[in-house]
């Protein structure tokens, strides 16, 4: 575990390096370290457990947290999260609380 609350995201020509942080959530879940970040899956609540990949479209509106206060400043983000959803893998899944869910996810996205 690196960080159970929001790491840091490291965006360089070689690919994204997901780090810990100085601080975590509430189960205190943290380490100092940096590997590279292989993708992001979207979680929703579901009645049942279906995992698929996404566009980066569908993924780019919910990292879009930052709001630049200049054009340059928009358009270095926008290169940077063009960059970051080009250079992983992505996915959407809907899931219940069931350890089935993991599983379905380990799955999907270990191949």
């Amino acid at each position: 575990m690196i960080n159970d609350d929001k790491p840091f995201l490291q965006i360089t020509d070689g690919g994204v390096l997901i780090c810990g942080a100085p601080w975590s959530g509430k189960h205190g879940l943290d380490a100092n370290m940096c590997v590279p970040l292989k993708g992001i899956c979207l979680l929703e609540r579901g009645s049942e457990n279906v995992i698929r990949p996404a566009a980066p479209e569908e993924i780019q509106e919910l990292l879009k947290g930052f709001r630049p206060r200049t054009p340059e400043q928009a358009e270095h983000y926008e290169a940077l999260l063009t960059k970051l959803l080009e250079g992983v893998s992505l996915w959407r899944m809907d899931c219940n609380k069931e350890k089935e869910a993991a599983q379905i996810a380990y799955t999907a996205m270990s191949k």
